[in-house]
């Protein structure tokens, strides 16, 4: 999918508050649920001309809070985020076509990972070990199936609703998983010899996953026939990297960071894109961060400020200013979380012109 950086559940009619996690899950009504809309599309043929421009707009928080964007489904039209409350917990909320809907899941450690075109979506919650992997599906948030390990993360859904993640707490003892459905029960993902932990970050159409080899943090890939392999990180400039991680796939473009330090330095991390379909690894320059990428390749992240790529462009995406605030707690720049399939909607947050050092969510639409 498209996300990342890539929060749920309307109305309510009841309600369960776990003791020493403050989650909040609620069913929702028949009448609550969206419904299905337009499916992603086959992205096949040649990619549209560029956008040139984005204009920005704020998305609505309820109560005037401040708050971020979390993931968005591949057309645009749904994006989730949070807003925040007292005491480090989180409101979760959820935009359709630029309305908000504060859903009924509270907690501090609760967030939504991912979200599809019919508002199928996935992430984590609060629970008494510790994170838990949750799923919104069908009017309901609940907490998904975890084959007797410790907690864990749902991190990845795609349009036929499989979803990536890890089991238990990583990296210590996670391992990366598949659920055919929400409700289903968890699937390990095979490891290669030597290894025992790894993690599961996203999931693409045709069901291959990505996500690192926790024992040595490695970026790997789980592709639907059975096989697994790992992504290879290039040197660069003479370095070989010492570990690494994919963050998201969309439509066989992955896209991850490699840790170029030298030994015993700091790290120094490079933004990676890698084409599953040819094997193209591109690395790039140490202040280019890749954060979601689409159907076709193109990616919106920060280089020297948000922005998007395609193959031949370079768009900016700006943001407001927000107030100035003392130094030792610098202001939040803008940030661009999420990509349509179309490159014509990017949803994040921009600093707050009201209120210092706060953010608040924004879409840009391009043209």
């Amino acid at each position: 999918m498209n996300r990342r950086t890539r929060i749920i559940v309307w109305g309510a009619a009841a309600a369960l508050v776990v003791a020493g996690g403050a989650v909040t899950i609620a069913r929702t009504s028949d009448a609550d649920e969206p419904g299905p809309i337009v499916a992603a599309t086959e992205f096949t043929g040649p990619p549209p001309a560029p956008p040139r421009t984005c204009g920005m707009s704020l998305l609505p928080v309820p109560d005037r809070l401040g708050g971020t964007v979390t993931a968005a489904d591949p057309t645009g039209r749904i994006i989730v985020g949070q807003s925040y409350l007292d005491g480090g917990h989180k409101q979760i909320l959820m935009w359709r076509d630029g309305k908000v809907r504060k859903l009924p899941i509270v907690g501090s450690l609760t967030v939504l990972t991912d979200v599809n075109s019919r508002a199928t979506a996935v992430g984590m919650q609060d629970s008494p070990v510790g994170p838990a992997p949750m799923a919104y599906h069908g009017g309901a948030a609940t907490m998904m199936a975890t084959g007797g390990a410790d907690g864990g993360e749902a991190a990845g859904v795609n349009e036929a609703g499989t979803i990536a993640g890890t089991l238990g707490q990583h990296p210590h003892s996670g391992v990366p998983a598949r659920w055919a459905a929400p409700g289903s029960e968890p699937e390990r993902l095979p490891l290669p010899d030597g290894y025992r932990t790894g993690h599961a970050t996203d999931i693409d159409e045709d069901g291959t996953i990505v996500g690192d080899l926790g024992d040595r943090d490695e970026p790997y890939v789980w592709f639907p026939n059975g096989e697994h392999r790992p992504l290879p990180l290039p040197d660069v400039d003479g370095e070989a990297a010492t570990s690494g991680s994919v963050r998201a796939v969309r439509n066989g473009w992955a896209i991850g960071e490699g840790d170029y330090s030298a030994e015993g330095g700091y790290p120094s991390y490079r933004s990676v894109r890698w084409n599953l379909r040819t094997g193209e690894v591109m690395v790039f320059d140490r202040l280019t961060r890749l954060v979601a990428v689409n159907a076709y390749g193109w990616w919106v992240g920060a280089a020297e400020g948000a922005i998007l790529r395609t193959a031949t462009t370079v768009t900016p995406i700006v943001g407001q200013k927000g107030k100035t605030i003392i130094i030792e707690n610098p202001p939040p720049a803008t940030h661009a979380a999420t990509i349509s399939d179309n490159g014509r909607t990017i949803a994040g947050q921009t600093p707050d012109d009201e209120r210092a050092g706060t953010a608040v969510p924004a879409v840009w639409r391009c043209t």
